[in-house]
């Protein structure tokens, strides 16, 4: 038989499960107000954690008004099972570095991988007109023939000379991220001044950039951060023509904690 509600009695399970559900609410509109949703998602997910925390709200507020209500034998232990993302949330975290994925590496190559790539393009087929320079991006000295990458705008930089390798190639290019190598894709004189990119969430981070060719690429440390400067050349990844950085000079570099999205926001 269904218990019935009585007024006029505290309840301790409606007046735990409000309290979670403000708890929720106040955690989710903590996390986009302060910009710490982005160690978990990417910026699109926005409108979906606003939404969460509205409804979280809801509940509160709907919980309250019954709070005079006794709901026959209380039960409470599912309270604290929903109060477990709460406090995994509210502990202390760090932006993941390389040595947390396990993921490889995706070339300069607009949404290609080595996962994802069968057979080279025919060659026969047509070729796709460079698009304009993109819009708003800084860095590009036109004059001297140079590029120096803002820390925000790494992907961005990476797909317009992919698009426009005939209009860049021959410029002096300067950018910052980890050393990435892989003996299964490289050889000893190449690595990756590498960033984490991110599609959806943490789950599918992977690193992306320019195979770069440096003489003493071996000396340099995995995971390090350095500023690599040298000009760009055309080369091939995979069957894929894409850019190559020859490089004139490593410089040790401070760590960059935001990832890169595979999207413009």
């Amino acid at each position: 038989m269904a218990a019935s509600s009585k007024p006029g009695a505290f309840s301790p399970q409606t007046f735990l499960e409000t309290l979670i559900y403000a708890g929720f609410g106040c955690v989710l509109i903590y996390l986009v107000a302060s910009g710490e949703y982005l160690r978990y998602l990417t910026p699109k997910m926005k409108p979906y954690l606003c939404f969460a925390a509205i409804v979280m709200l809801v509940w509160t507020c709907s919980g309250a008004l019954r709070l005079g209500k006794t709901r026959g034998r209380a039960r409470c232990a599912h309270c604290f099972a929903l109060a477990v993302p709460i406090l995994l949330i509210l502990l202390p975290h760090r932006a993941m570095d390389a040595s947390d994925v396990s993921f490889g590496y995706i070339s300069a190559a607009p949404n290609v991988s080595p996962q994802t790539i069968a057979e080279p393009a025919d060659s026969a087929a047509p070729t796709p007109a460079p698009s304009p320079a993109a819009p708003g991006l800084s860095g590009l000295d036109e004059a001297n023939r140079s590029i120096t990458v803002n820390d925000t705008e790494y992907y961005l930089w990476i797909m317009e000379i992919y698009d426009n390798l005939d209009k860049y190639e021959g410029y002096e290019f300067s950018v910052t991220g980890f050393v990435f190598k892989d003996p299964s894709l490289m050889s000893d004189g190449e690595f990756v001044p590498a960033r984490l990119m991110m599609s959806c969430c943490v789950a599918d981070l992977v690193s992306c950039g320019i195979i770069c060719r440096y003489d003493g690429a071996g000396e340099l440390e995995n995971d390090s951060w350095v500023t690599v400067k040298g000009v760009i050349e055309r080369g091939e990844y995979m069957g894929y023509e894409e850019a190559r950085i020859v490089v004139s000079s490593v410089s040790p570099a401070a760590p960059i904690e935001d990832y890169v999205y595979s999207y413009a926001y």
